[in-house]
């Protein structure tokens, strides 16, 4: 053999060794680091994941996980006992498995650390459900690759499917037209981009229509549970018909952000509809602006990984009025630091127009206790305000429903309604009443209103009224 030979054939035993050791090497680490994320799951998400199998081979490994979500009572199942308190059945807990499908280094379809393929399994009654619409088509697949550098991309997809559903005890049953999912995501360290795609969904021959649907997200973790960024969703559209009933939306937006400024989190979401109807009401223009302010990043921190922890220790169960002392016990510390920061929800808009005009709402609560908060009174530790603007067309409309549903006793003695005449009547005394104890502020065809609650003490209008019994 020549020296040229020799070379060449150490050469490709030296790639021999690499291509099987390599996969081999990549292998061990991937499962070390599946196994150990999965111990780790209870500080980071709410609902226990078990790690069923894994099984690793040369090139690839297949892993099997399950996990339990609690999806609530059934609300058909909530009964009356004989002192007309509701009697709530247990929360439902649904069983859903992950097939994990993992390869090991680089392929010829590119050059990455591994390659995660990820499918739903569901059992029982989900499962029978989810073949009725889907067949033997996966309802959906998440595949995630991970560079040698760490970063991450991702897609999750779900067929279109066209099928009809047969009736059911709870369903009329009819088509359902589903056009599908795209989603793709990128992780560059904690910033994370996604974008989501759905062209829609039509059920019953439309019955339910809904869609196109978009979504974006760009967002970046600055501690572990707390994140920061913006997040923008919209629905071209949604309509629900019924023989009797019809509501629609349409142009639908949906955006959120949150900001981290030396350590305190302010997180704001705004939703935007162009139009709504109700049967043949329509409401134009509706929108609504809600925020959390002076919220401490660490102790938001804190209070996500110890709920997730109480969850998951729960069995994912969500906690019910039996839970909730032991909840609130493990959720004490995170709560006192959050409250020293004296937090702030605000509703900064809700603006809408009706058929009578434009009602406009804009209003905050704030905590301004200490960290002590288990000498937490209202009457101290609370300041609230609200304001109140609307057309006084409006204003006698609601009171007029409000008036029909008053029964007075009859000539037999039997309740009888009141006669369009006496709503009338009635209607305009409650009007008069509340400009006269001024509760309303009114000018020209608007009225409005302001209420303030601080020390104890509810003024409307600058008219102290006391403090309310809390």
């Amino acid at each position: 053999m020549t020296h040229t030979a020799i070379k060449a054939v150490a050469a490709i035993g030296i790639i021999g060794a690499v291509a099987v050791g390599g996969p081999y090497l990549i292998g061990q680490q991937i499962e070390t680091d599946f196994r150990a994320a999965i111990a780790a799951a209870p500080d980071h998400y709410p609902y226990p994941i078990t790690l069923v199998s894994y099984q690793r081979g040369l090139f690839s490994s297949v892993a099997e996980t399950r996990q339990v979500i609690d999806i609530g009572p059934d609300s058909d199942d909530i009964t009356i006992d004989d002192e007309g308190n509701p009697v709530i059945p247990p929360n439902r807990l649904i069983p859903v498995s992950f097939h994990h499908e993992i390869g090991h280094g680089p392929r010829l379809d590119g050059l990455r650390l591994t390659r995660f393929v990820n499918t739903l399994k569901f059992e029982g009654d989900a499962l029978a459900a989810v073949r009725r619409i889907f067949g033997d088509s996966e309802p959906a697949t998440l595949t995630v690759d991970v560079g040698f550098g760490g970063d991450i991309s991702g897609s999750l997809v779900s067929p279109a499917v066209d099928t009809p559903l047969p009736a059911g005890e709870d369903s009329e049953g009819g088509r359902l037209q589903w056009s599908g999912l795209t989603s793709d995501f990128s992780v560059r360290g904690k910033h994370v981009v996604g974008a989501l795609d759905a062209p829609g969904l039509n059920f019953g021959d439309g019955k339910v229509v809904m869609g196109p649907v978009t979504a974006k997200a760009d967002m970046t973790i600055v501690t572990d549970g707390v994140w920061i960024g913006n997040f923008n969703n919209t629905f071209a559209s949604m309509s629900v018909a019924e023989p009797n009933f019809a509501f629609s939306m349409k142009d639908i937006r949906i955006d959120s952000d949150t900001t981290d400024t030396a350590g305190q989190l302010k997180s704001g979401a705004t939703f935007a509809i162009k139009e709504m109807l109700f049967n043949d009401v329509r409401v134009d223009d509706t929108r609504m602006r809600l925020v959390l302010d002076r919220l401490d990043t660490q102790a938001m921190s804190a209070f996500s990984r110890a709920l997730n922890r109480f969850t998951a220790e729960q069995g994912g169960k969500t906690a019910g009025v039996e839970e909730l002392p032991q909840m609130l016990a493990v959720m004490k510390p995170s709560l006192a630091a959050a409250a020293a920061g004296q937090p702030l929800f605000a509703i900064e808009e809700l603006s809408f127009t009706a058929p009578q005009g434009k009602v406009r709402m804009e209003g905050r609560v704030q905590y301004v206790g200490d960290a002590d908060i288990e000498d937490f009174a209202v009457a101290t530790d609370v300041v609230a305000s609200a304001k109140v603007e609307a057309p006084m067309p409006l204003i006698e409309l609601l009171l007029q429903l409000q008036t029909a549903k008053t029964v007075i006793p009859g000539p037999d003695g039997a309740p009888v309604r009141l006669s369009p005449e006496q709503i009338a009547a009635a209607t305009q005394a409650s009007l008069d009443g509340m400009v006269a104890q001024g509760l309303l502020i009114v000018d020209g065809d608007r009225a409005r209103s302001e209420i303030e609650f601080k020390g104890g003490a509810l003024t409307v209008n600058g008219k102290a009224l006391g403090a309310p019994a809390i």
